[in-house]
This record gives structure tokens, sequence and C-alpha cells, in this order.
């Protein structure tokens, strides 16, 4: 006998069909999108805490929508009327099940993201700013998780109400949590704004890399449709089958979109290759030793020398998290002993600008920092406090390529 997948039969409504097939498009989608964002993660460097925490929150999703196409299996989606007692409490049991995951899923989205800025935007004052926001989300979603499933006492009683015990007003919960959940959106949207304004880029590339940051406001757009499913759907208790099918379509496609707009960051540069005339393309040296790494007051950002420069101005700027890196076979020459060698108006003001220039010379600086922002910031971005350092890769001797200005 054929699994019952919610269409209608024999004469009797069902909108079961609807969930059952927006859980399966919507997990096949951010399934396909989680496996090309690890493959990508993994040929490029290792997986960090931010990727664990979308693959995480995939598996918490294929949960979710195991646990609705179980209930449309069991006739959720029809009215009540049209079901047996048996199929009444089996269908709430596997909707009570399918609460929990998405509150998860939605947690761990946010989790994801924000885990991914404090990878990308390094300023000591945006991180303190992740860590209040992650504090907020996390607190709030398990929260909202043990209220979930502790919403009554005992648990039977949330899928048969013939069962003695208390609940608690379950209509104005489910309205408080998607309150919340637009809310905290919204602070996840908001964090990146000013880090992203502080860059020096073209204003088309400046829309490209607001609008990358800014996918999840289609997550937002979903909640805010759903908190109106919601509250249409708690006027009709007692239909609770046939009256909460637009609500669970808005929260499967809630979940899966997060996951979906999470790995839709990480993928902006392979996807500007296949999509360059949506996502715009940046020009990138591809010469040995041209990038590198500038931090303070918020971002460390890849960036390109191309041109020449004022080595006397940059000799003023703060160079950092490269000098742990600092392990070139070729630049085994310490600071103090190139100064004997040549002369004080060949070197830099400071020791870290001279093992900067050592690894950029010896190729090193483009594989020893892993970081994200090569592959979601356009490779032009600096931040507004630093200018571009130029390189000249024309022979100077002992393993120098900065001209003498």
């Amino acid at each position: 006998m054929a699994a019952n997948m919610g269409f209608p039969a024999d004469g009797e409504d069902d909108q079961g069909w609807k969930l059952y097939l927006t859980s399966l498009i919507m997990i096949l989608s951010a399934g396909l999108c989680v496996v090309a964002r690890v493959l990508t993660r993994v040929r490029i460097f290792e997986l960090k805490a931010d990727d664990y925490a979308i693959i995480a929150s995939l598996a918490f999703s294929i949960f979710l929508s195991v646990a609705i196409q179980l209930a449309v299996v069991h006739g959720y989606g029809k009215h009540v009327r049209d079901l047996s007692t048996p199929e009444l409490r089996t269908c709430l049991m596997f909707f009570w099940l399918a609460q929990t995951p998405y509150k998860v899923v939605v947690c761990l989205n946010k989790t994801s993201v924000m885990l991914l800025y404090m990878r990308i935007f390094i300023g000591k004052r945006f991180r303190h700013l992740c860590f209040a926001a992650l504090t907020i989300v996390i607190g709030s979603g398990a929260a909202t998780v043990f209220s979930t499933i502790f919403q009554c006492i005992p648990l039977e009683r949330s899928w048969n109400k013939t069962v003695e015990g208390k609940c608690i007003d379950s209509a104005a919960f489910w309205v408080a949590n998607a309150v919340i959940n637009v809310s905290t959106d919204v602070i996840v949207l908001a964090l990146p704004i000013h880090e992203v304004a502080k860059l020096q880029l073209k204003l088309r590339d400046k829309i490209m890399l607001h609008s990358v940051f800014l996918l999840g406001g289609f997550v937002t757009v979903t909640s805010i449709l759903r908190i109106t499913a919601v509250a249409n759907s708690v006027h009709n208790l007692q239909d609770q089958t046939w009256g909460f099918i637009r609500r669970g379509v808005w929260t499967l496609i809630e979940a899966n979109l997060g996951i979906i707009c999470a790995c839709l960051i990480v993928l902006r540069h392979p996807l500007a290759r296949l999509c360059s005339k949506v996502f715009g393309t940046t020009k990138t040296g591809t010469s040995e030793g041209y990038r590198y790494g500038y931090s303070g007051g918020g971002a460390t950002l890849g960036t390109t020398g191309s041109s020449k420069r004022d080595l006397r101005r940059a000799s003023t700027r703060q160079h950092a998290r490269l000098e742990d890196k600092y392990d070139c076979e070729d630049a085994h020459e310490s600071f103090d002993e190139r100064r004997r060698r040549v002369g004080t108006e060949d070197m830099w003001a400071g020791g870290d600008s001279f093992k900067m220039t050592a690894v950029a010379w010896c190729g090193a600086a483009e594989t020893a920092r892993k970081s994200d922002e090569r592959y979601i910031l356009p490779a032009s971005a600096t931040e507004e406090d630093f200018s571009q350092i130029s390189i000249k890769s024309s022979g100077r001797g002992a393993g120098w390529a900065f001209d003498k200005e």
C-alpha cells in the first residue's frame, strides 16, 4: 500500500500534500547547499565551527522534515472530524516532535552566521557585539526548546488532551516565539553593516557585498509571514490538523531557507564564477606572494598589491596576523641582521613589517593565511584606515622585492 502523501482521496479534504512536498523540496535544496559548502571548504582548508553548526542544523532539519512527513502520513492535513482518535493522536504526536527541531535549526542557523562573521571581521568591538548577540540567540533558543518540550506536563498531554495535566498557553507562546525570532533575525542582519561600510570598495562591490550579507533578509521576510500564519492559526485550535497547514509550510521554508542563505554567503566566490553577470567579478592577483593581511579596527582582509605605493607612508601602518606564520626556509635572516647588513635606510620601521615582507616574498602569504575573507570579500577590499602595499617582482638580492623610494 502506497504511503499517504496528503493528497485528497475518497472525497475527503486533505492539505497534507502541501507540507509533504514543501518539506521534501526544501530539505533537498538545503542539503545540496550544505554539501557544496562542505566540499568547497574542505578543498580550500579544514572545516571550522561555523561549518559544523550548519551541518548540525541540516541534521535537525532532516529530523523536522521526517516528523512533518510522518504527521502527514497519519492524517495531518485533514479535518479533525475525518480522523479516527488513534490517527488524531498519532499525527499530533509527530507535530509535537517537529516543533523542537525547528527551534534548534533556527538557532543554529543564526549561530553559524555569527561565527562566520567573527572569522571575517576581527575587531575587538565587533567581536564583543557578536558575543552579546550569540548570548541572546543561544539563550532564547535554549529557553524556547525547553518550553516546547515541556509545554504540557505530563508530555503526553501535548498530543492527547484526555490525559490529566497542565499546559502553557500555546497560542501566546507560539506568537511570542515568532516575534523573538524576527527580532534576533534583525540583530544578525545588522551586525556586519558597519564593518562592510568601513571597507574601501567601489560602489558596485560594496552593494554586492551588502547584498551577500543581507541574504538573511529573505529569512526575516519568511519569519514575518510565518507570524501572520501563526496568528491566524491560533483562532482555529479546534481543527488544528487542518488550520495549521499554512503555518507549517512557512515553518519549513524559514528553517531551510536559513540554511541555504548561510551557505550562500560562503559560496559567493564559486557562484560568482558560475553567475558572473549576477554577482559581478573583481580582479584578483595571481602572482605569487601578492596578497596581504591587514588588521585593526575591523576586518582581516585579503588584498592584492598591483601598483607602486609610498613605502614610507606604508611604514606607519600596522601589519599583523602574519608574524606567527614566519617560518619560510628562505626568510630566516632576522630583522637586526638585515639592518646591520644593508643599512637602516633600506629597512622598514618595525620588525613586524620585515617579517611580513619576507613571508610575502617567499610566497607564503597566500598559503599561510586561511581566512574566509578571500572567498567572501572582494579581493580589492581594504579597511578605510589602511592602504595597499605594492610589490614589484623584479629581482632584488636576498629575496627582497620592495623598491627603494
